[in-house]
């Protein structure tokens, strides 16, 4: 595997960091989960299963920590530090999305891990970054895309801001950390130092929006909000189709495709209005051309819609749901979902790797770990524990077994 050397001690939790090292992991990095009885990984309390060990069965864990080891360990005792600094002593990289003030609080700053391995690479990411006024400032996605300015851009035109519909600041600054973390083992093999990452989720979430800034920059006006609408193209937009909850997207980008799309819809009205020829004076009619593409896509089925559209060269696309994408036939033939076994759930069908490296192929090789799944492992085959000194752990309750949590 690509990354088949490297290891990481993942202190990340919720979806930004844990999708980081999920990336990493599928390209072979051996990544190891650290959790404490009392403070597991948040999204095993947001359980959305009423079965038992409902902890282990929150779909938002299983999707961001598929190859990956778990090791519980309690950081607040003097002796869970030390082994955590041991197993720091092993590896490559150290990833916490914490407030800044939390690593260094534990006894875990960037110089005492690198007192443990001098070419450490450390990379925290908390919502601010780890200097400026916000330093402190806890956050997930929803209010990191609100600060960042994304929220405010989102909605139609007109009306109120609306969050995007998936925590996408985690995401982004999840691929952000990727590749600081990449370029840092880049670095690393060149010249044998490590160094410290600090990322903001703010500011990679905010160069989301670069276009907009500048903007703003160059004209001192606040770009406005346009929901399905384009700046320039039209029409472009949503448009109910039949079935539930069917819709397309299509957007005209030129006269040619308008004319192709007017003889789609035989609407030769609007084909005949000299207004329309251009896209400035399409522009003007926006919700005038939408009522009659509302009118003709709403009895059709949305990938008729498209297909027809596509086949007279106008882009379109149906909106597809989760459950249309489960059957897809392209992502089925890609082989986009991947098997794999889970303790508790038993076989699943989980999203896959989304790219393919023709020598290195990358897959998902283990389900999500249940809580503390490769403790022993870790402290015997990696640390070199005995077995006594391993079974006096448990006794202490520095490292633990899988635990039932009271799920919130």
């Amino acid at each position: 595997m690509p990354l088949g050397t490297l290891r990481i001690v993942d202190m990340t939790q919720a979806l930004a960091g844990p999708f980081a090292t999920k990336l990493l992991a599928d390209m072979g990095a051996q990544v190891i989960k650290i959790e404490a009885a009392t403070h597991p990984d948040l999204l095993r309390l947001w359980a959305t299963s009423t079965e038992p060990r409902a902890h282990e069965r929150n779909p938002f864990f299983h999707a961001a920590n598929t190859n990956k080891l778990s090791i519980s360990l309690m950081l607040d005792t003097a002796l869970g530090r030390e082994i955590l600094l041991q197993l720091v002593g092993i590896s490559d990289v150290v990833i916490d999305n914490f407030s800044s003030r939390v690593m260094p609080q534990l006894g875990l700053s960037y110089d005492q891990l690198r007192g443990m391995k001098e070419d450490i690479i450390a990379i925290s990411m908390p919502a601010c970054g780890c200097d400026g006024p916000y330093k402190h400032y806890v956050g997930y996605g929803d209010a990191v895309e609100a600060i960042a300015g994304l929220t405010m851009l989102s909605g139609y035109r007109g009306g109120k801001a609306i969050k995007v519909g998936v925590s996408i600041a985690d995401y982004i600054a999840a691929f952000n950390a990727v590749i600081a973390i990449l370029a840092a083992a880049l670095y690393r093999q060149r010249t044998g130092r490590g160094q410290f990452i600090d990322l903001s989720q703010f500011e990679a979430c905010g160069r989301l929006i670069g276009e907009a800034l500048v903007e703003y920059q160059f004209t001192g006006m606040q770009p406005s909000r346009r929901g399905n609408r384009h700046p320039i193209y039209a029409p472009q937009g949503c448009y109910m189709c039949a079935g539930d909850d069917g819709w397309v997207v299509i957007s005209v980008e030129s006269d040619s495709q308008w004319e192709a799309l007017v003889k789609l819809m035989d609407a030769s009205d609007l084909g005949e209005d000299p207004s329309l020829k251009s896209a400035k004076g399409r522009q003007a009619a926006h919700d005038h051309i939408n009522e009659h593409i509302a009118r003709w896509s709403h009895s059709q089925d949305k990938y008729a819609v498209m297909q027809a559209c596509q086949a007279a060269g106008i882009p379109a696309g149906a909106v597809l749901k989760t459950s249309d994408l489960v059957r897809d036939s392209h992502l089925q033939a890609r082989g986009f979902f991947e098997e794999v076994d889970h303790p508790v759930e038993g076989r699943q069908e989980l999203p896959g790797v989304s790219f393919k490296l023709n020598k290195t192929p990358a897959h998902l090789r283990t389900a999500a770990p249940v809580f503390g799944q490769h403790t022993d492992y870790v402290l015997r085959d990696l640390l070199g524990k005995s077995d006594a000194q391993i079974a006096s752990l448990h006794a202490q309750g520095i490292v633990g077994r899988p635990l039932e949590f009271d799920t919130v």
